[in-house]
């Protein structure tokens, strides 16, 4: 007699219950996207339907499901309102996920609120906290918190605060405090201006009122109340083994006004005793000095990207991009690629550059004969030891989808670029230039703003990989690729940018083809409210009032009605203040205009009162 025994695999589960109220039109379907990580660094996601019976009330209830060899650790959700069809029509606004620690012997329940981008969106952004440390320090992202047998947790996002301060809980029962101004509960600072606290809810009745409120860290007085109305939990009672999250949003309390005071300088108008006739991101670099010295806070650049075609005066202009990903190699700094060890050459080349820099204006052909040269001969010293390295094939492999077929365009379209390496090389070094500038401005307090161009030229790499960008509008459809190029495009000014000037936004407006207007409108709002970047609208006088409107909607400043004061300065207009400098200032000389630089600093003082 033969005896089967069924093994079944080890499996549990953690249950989770989400609740919104959004309005939707026939048709429309809300959606939760689940991203689950477990044990072994994977991460999975689920896409979930909630239901509804009157079309503005949602609801779902679901489990993430894990076994002895595939355990959860932690999982992060959004809502997206989605067509029949699966289209996404709109996402949430998600600068900071909701991320939590997955526990399989609790029930989580979400009552929530769908995430429009927040009236005070600048505070997220890169260039408002350049320079700005964390309210307090921190051990670590998402620190654990203590979750009891009846659990509610408080979350609140706090950008407005200043280095110092806390965030603590107050409200109308006797274990929040009793509304007593020094029994407030702590909360836990998660990174990322995110607060939480877990409340023991054993014994104690919903729904409960009350406020956050900010502390000194190091006092512990109360520094201000949340304004407005009290806060209230869901009515209710919480069961055993449930853990009820209340996001809160952000805190409810004024922000200061923003004032920001910078210099507009193109890269190649930049002069130093360093330079070859033409500025370059060592001398972006020393610029900041100069800046920061002076008081102000930011630096605008038009764009860097490579404009080089057959290296003639036309393709001089900065807008005559062939690249949206590749930088100029005019603004390789040549110095910090290091000597010749052939002191002739390396002689002759100090020569030129001194005959460069004493010109009135640049002269385009001749600094991209001497800079392709010196690049030629250090190329040949250290381009293999170069090429070998861990850094560079770290870069190469992040980068891979646009140098290559960048370096084989500029093989095809130029005589200088015989070997695609070279191209490789002269790249690697010009993004860790700049990152290096960028860095440096960082510590001093600077922030960089950058210019977004609406196209890039007729004859670039773009044109050849997407030859969708040549059509007279665009299609924002997936299948045209559009929204992905604007996507990726966004993406890598984000590693070099903490503010991104939007050129020309009504082009957005006038160029597309209208597939459906609700998909246009969401790709364009996940385009530009994904950006850790500060967006800006160049000044265009009247626009229709659509373009107002997007604007508004995704949180993008205007100035006359915006609690951020940005007065950009081209170079010249600050030049103008002290006539006894040259037409063409070096840095140098602007580090050593005592008369211009307080004058500068009595004027930034000045606005700041």
């Amino acid at each position: 007699m033969f005896c089967v025994m069924l093994v079944f695999p080890y499996l549990r589960s953690m249950k989770l219950k989400f609740s919104i109220q959004y309005k939707t039109e026939w048709g429309q379907c809300m959606h939760v996207l689940i991203r689950y990580r477990t044990n072994d660094l994977r991460e999975h996601v689920n896409d979930w339907v909630m239901q509804t019976q009157d079309g503005e009330w949602w609801f779902l209830e679901t489990a993430l499901m894990e076994s002895r060899q595939r355990t959860l650790i932690s999982f992060t959700y959004e809502y997206q309102l989605k067509d029949q069809e699966g289209k996404v029509l709109r996402c949430e606004w998600n600068r900071v996920p909701r991320t939590y620690q997955a526990d399989d012997t609790k029930s989580f329940v979400f009552p929530d609120q769908w995430r429009d981008v927040p009236l005070h969106a600048y505070l997220y952004s890169k260039a408002r906290n350049v320079g700005r440390t964390e309210p307090v320090e921190r051990s670590g992202r998402h620190s654990s918190l203590p979750l009891f047998r009846k659990t509610v947790i408080f979350r609140v996002l706090a950008p407005q605060l200043t280095k110092g301060e806390r965030v603590a809980l107050v409200g109308s029962h006797p274990a929040i405090g009793s509304w007593n101004p020094t029994r407030y509960l702590r909360m836990v600072y998660q990174g990322d201006f995110e607060w939480r606290l877990s409340v023991n809810m054993d014994g104690m009745q919903l729904p409960l009122e009350y406020k956050y409120v900010v502390i000194d860290e190091k006092t512990n007085q109360l520094l201000n109340w949340e304004e407005g109305a009290n806060r209230m939990t869901p009515h209710g009672e919480v069961n055993d083994g449930e853990v009820i999250v209340l996001d809160g949003g952000s805190l409810h309390l004024k922000e200061e006004p923003w004032k920001v005071t910078g210099v507009a300088v193109p890269v190649f108008a930049l002069r130093s005793k360093h330079s070859y006739g033409v500025g370059d991101f060592g001398d972006l670099q020393r610029m900041v000095d100069w800046v920061a010295m002076t008081g102000m806070q930011m630096i605008e650049l038009m764009p860097v990207n490579d404009t080089t075609g057959t290296s003639s005066w036309n393709e001089s202009h900065p807008y005559h991009i062939i690249s949206s990903s590749a930088l100029h190699p005019h603004y390789l700094d040549l110095e910090q690629l290091g000597e010749l060890t052939d002191k002739v050459k390396m002689k002759s080349y100090l020569r030129q550059r001194r005959e460069l820099n004493s010109l009135t204006s640049i002269d385009y052909p001749t600094i991209e004969r001497v800079k392709n040269a010196y690049i030629d001969d250090i190329f040949a010293e250290i381009g293999e030891e170069t090429l070998s390295s861990d850094c560079y094939l770290v870069f190469h492999e992040a980068n891979k989808s646009w140098l290559l077929p960048y370096a084989a365009f500029c093989q095809e379209s130029s005589p200088y670029y015989n070997d695609i390496r070279k191209v490789c090389f002269v790249q690697y070094h010009l993004y860790r230039q700049l990152k290096k500038a960028v860095d440096y401005a960082h510590s001093k307090g600077v922030a960089l703003k950058g210019d977004l161009p609406f196209g890039v030229s007729r004859d670039s790499v773009e044109m050849r990989m997407n030859p969708q960008l040549a059509q007279p509008t665009y299609r924002w459809d997936e299948e045209h690729g559009i929204y992905e190029w604007w996507r990726q495009y966004l993406h890598w000014m984000e590693q070099f940018f903490d503010a991104v000037q939007i050129n020309h936004i009504i082009d957005f407006f006038r160029s597309w083809v209208i597939v459906e207007d609700k998909v246009v409108t969401s790709k364009l709002s996940d385009i530009l409210s994904n950006t850790n970047m500060l967006l800006c609208v160049e000044d265009e006088g009247m626009q229709p009032s659509a373009v107002y409107k997007v604007l508004d909607d995704l949180r993008i400043p205007r100035q006359e009605d915006s609690p951020i004061t940005i007065n950009i300065k081209r170079l010249h207009d600050w030049l103008v203040m002290d006539r006894s400098l040259p037409e063409q200032v070096t840095i140098e000389e602007l580090m050593k205009a005592k008369r211009l630089n307080t004058k500068i600093k009595t004027l930034i003082n000045r606005s700041k009162r």
